[in-house]
């Protein structure tokens, strides 16, 4: 079966306070994919993209396909270029990576993408509509828990490594806009995965990644064809 794994790479994925980068955690759960895959003797694909940059790895079976995967994902440029690169509207980069895995995945796949969604709007939803017709579909959300609520009342620098903002955390309703634009987000994704043969997870960046794959595997998540 072809099994294609999608990670995220955008600027918005290098970014943790806990554990590793949204990043790094998306990269070890598509390498472990990646091995399951071969163990399940699947053909492994996938799409790496970055706000720049992507890469197509077409579904190929044996361990020759995974080493192949495995290089291009630790050799993308996004690793290096991620901080001080201009980059394009989110909402443009992703929108963009589903059409091409609309135009490369072959009906009967299963489609694991890895990211934090940001950005993902009805253009995107209708790509993940069309996608799931044909095919299973596993969204791996990808958080920092500084993402869903900021950890104790203060004030807060922010910088991107350009630009410097202060944040009032003392603020109430500062701090509940801060959760509601959150709860906003999670509620959109899950809602995408009400459709049918779309399943969803999520991962914060804290967490082990084998442990992750175990928990999602005995809540009905799909690894392999059953």
């Amino acid at each position: 079966r072809p099994i294609q794994v999608c990670v995220d790479l955008r600027a918005n994925m290098f970014f943790a306070t806990k554990g590793v980068f949204k990043s790094v955690l998306v990269s070890q759960i598509a390498a472990l994919i990646a091995w399951v895959s071969l163990r399940h003797r699947d053909r492994l694909g996938g799409l790496l993209f970055s706000d720049t940059h992507h890469d197509e790895i077409k579904p190929k079976s044996g361990r020759r396909a995974v080493f192949q995967y495995l290089r291009t994902l630790v050799s993308h440029q996004a690793w290096e270029h991620a901080l001080g690169a201009e980059q394009q509207p989110h909402q443009e980069t992703l929108n963009h990576a589903l059409t091409r895995l609309r135009r490369v995945v072959r009906p009967g796949s299963l489609i694991f993408l890895l990211s934090d969604f940001r950005g993902l709007d009805k253009v995107g939803e209708a790509h993940l509509h069309e996608l799931s017709r044909r095919n299973e579909i596993v969204l791996v959300f990808s958080y920092d828990d500084l993402e869903k609520q900021i950890p104790a009342a203060g004030v807060y620098n922010v910088t991107n490594g350009s630009r410097e903002v202060v944040f009032n955390g003392y603020s109430k309703s500062s701090r509940a806009l801060y959760r509601e634009r959150f709860n906003k987000h999670l509620a959109h994704i899950e809602r995408i995965a009400g459709i049918k043969g779309i399943f969803l997870t999520s991962c914060t960046t804290d967490k082990n990644p084998a442990e992750f794959l175990q928990l999602a595997l005995s809540q009905g998540i799909p690894l392999c064809r059953t």
